[in-house]
């Protein structure tokens, strides 16, 4: 449940119905938050996004929270073979490989596409321990010029790391249709990574992000995903209303 009507839960005969809707509202989107923060296990920047996607629209006779965002749904709802709202293993290559996907190509074999990956220090020493970290320090920038509103104007390209620097990612153990599994990466995940650094008006931003590509294709072999179990978070917020507006009276 993504999003639900507050009107049908507020005593309408209270003197200012229309400021404790507000205010009820805003407590609403808040224990969202809250529930967020502390039951959705996911990365710290999954975690933002989903409490950023959090909206509120109130007006004299409703409020509303409701959850936007592509991500934010995928942990809400779940993310399987039959998109946002189901669950379970699927092809990646179903849902990137289409004629609308923003920097899509298309080669001989069919639609491809270069999926980026960002890394950053932390998650590199895990990977490749110090060793990796001090190389990923001393590649050779690659910058990217964009205008004061931040559009891209082109890249220069710099150093990558090699490959072996730790050891190919496992295969996925999950069965699929068929009794197969998914495969192991056809490289270790620091192999061509690069450091990329964003340059404005000639003035160089201060910090560096780390990233990698590989690439996706109609051609190639599957990108298995375990999907997305839903978090239904929102029937926690929900069950919470009550105390909540007891808390308002």
């Amino acid at each position: 449940m993504s999003r639900f009507n507050l009107a049908e839960v507020v005593h309408m005969g209270l003197a200012s119905p229309g400021l404790f809707l507000a205010e009820l509202t805003f407590q609403v989107q808040a224990e969202w938050a809250s529930q967020a923060r502390s039951h959705l296990r996911a990365s710290a920047r999954s975690v933002a996004a989903y409490v950023a996607g959090l909206t509120v629209d109130v007006t004299d006779e409703r409020g509303l929270v409701q959850l936007l965002g592509v991500l934010p749904n995928m942990l809400e709802q779940g993310m399987g073979p039959g998109g946002i709202g189901t669950q379970g293993a699927y092809d990646l290559r179903t849902f990137l490989l289409r004629p609308t996907t923003q920097n899509i190509r298309h080669g001989k074999r069919g639609l491809y596409l270069h999926v980026p990956f960002d890394h950053d220090l932390a998650s590199i020493k895990a990977l490749g321990g110090t060793a990796a970290v001090k190389a990923a320090k001393n590649l050779a920038a690659s910058v990217t010029l964009r205008s004061q509103g931040g559009a891209r104007a082109s890249t220069t390209w710099g150093g990558r790391l090699p490959g072996g620097m730790t050891p190919n990612a496992r295969p996925n153990d999950i069965a699929l249709p068929g009794g197969a599994i998914g495969r192991a990466h056809a490289t270790d995940r620091l192999a061509g990574l690069m450091r990329m650094q964003s340059q404005y008006q000639g003035v160089t931003a201060p910090q560096s992000t780390y990233r990698t590509f590989r690439t996706i294709s109609e051609g190639g072999k599957p990108w298995m995903s375990r999907g997305i179990v839903a978090r239904h978070l929102a029937d926690r917020v929900v069950a919470a209303i009550p105390r909540l507006l007891e808390g308002l009276r």
